[in-house]
């Protein structure tokens, strides 16, 4: 809710909060087995992590839809909204 991030290097122990940049709700997250994040969320906002999820970068998408899920591809993540998948988001 609102934006908030926390992450874990011990498998859940203990949690460390990460500044996010938005107060938006982020609705859905893909770590990439090269250990980059991606995170989507409400009014079009898509976080990125190249760090493993110590810092994000944020973009907002133009049509500030409500994301609510990313799903990685060999050909581009897939994003999803309330209608189903808006658009491959190219790599």
């Amino acid at each position: 809710m609102r934006g908030h991030v926390y992450r874990s290097d011990d498998r859940g122990n203990n949690w460390t909060k990460v500044a996010s940049g938005t107060q938006q709700s982020i609705t859905g997250i893909d770590q990439r087995s090269d250990g980059s994040v991606v995170m989507v969320g409400n009014s079009g906002i898509v976080l990125a992590s190249p760090d493993g999820g110590r810092s994000f970068s944020i973009a907002i998408r133009p049509d500030r839809a409500n994301l609510t899920a990313i799903v990685a591809r060999s050909a581009g993540d897939a994003i999803f909204g309330l209608t189903g998948v808006i658009a491959p988001v190219a790599k």
